[in-house]
């Protein structure tokens, strides 16, 4: 499974704002990143460069995409542990209304041990990430609940962490 996924990111709060998932080959990945990041006029692409993607972010970036090479440094469970604080914090945020949030919110709740987790996996490292790193969130004082909503940006970060190619 090909997991994409754009984000609006006011730190602390993260928004995620449209989401595929879907069984692609290489060609059709690239050509659902480049929509995807083209409709949301998006600042970089962040792509999973693991497992032989690393030409994936290589054929981004021939297509005049900018592109951030995301290699993680801990195991899924662990980016699930780290990013599932952010959630507990109300620092993570999904449309009220999307045709993906139901299957979005099944394998979120099953996971650890849901059949397929790519999903999860994708928004565990766009939570993660956010911070600058793949490393632990940052500590973060007060509730975001009590925040406005952002303006969107004119520019999004698009995670891309592809599942099985």
């Amino acid at each position: 499974w090909t997991v994409l996924a754009a984000w609006v990111e006011d730190f602390p709060r993260r928004y995620v704002v449209d989401l595929v998932r879907q069984r692609m080959e290489a060609p059709e990945i690239l050509d659902a990143i480049e929509k995807m990041a083209r409709s949301w006029d998006v600042d970089e692409v962040e792509v999973e460069a693991v497992q032989g993607q690393l030409y994936i972010c290589q054929l981004l970036r021939r297509r005049g995409i900018r592109v951030k090479e995301i290699r993680p440094d801990r195991d899924k469970r662990a980016r699930y542990m780290a990013a599932s604080v952010e959630w507990e914090r109300g620092h993570v945020f999904f449309p009220r209304q999307a045709a993906w949030l139901e299957g979005l919110e099944e394998e979120l709740l099953s996971v650890p041990a849901a059949r397929n987790d790519d999903q999860a996996d994708a928004m565990a490292m766009g939570v993660l990430d956010s911070s600058g790193s793949l490393g632990p969130p940052p500590e973060v004082r007060g509730s975001s609940l009590d925040l406005p909503p952002p303006s969107l940006p004119t520019g999004l970060g698009l995670r891309v962490p592809p599942g099985l190619l």
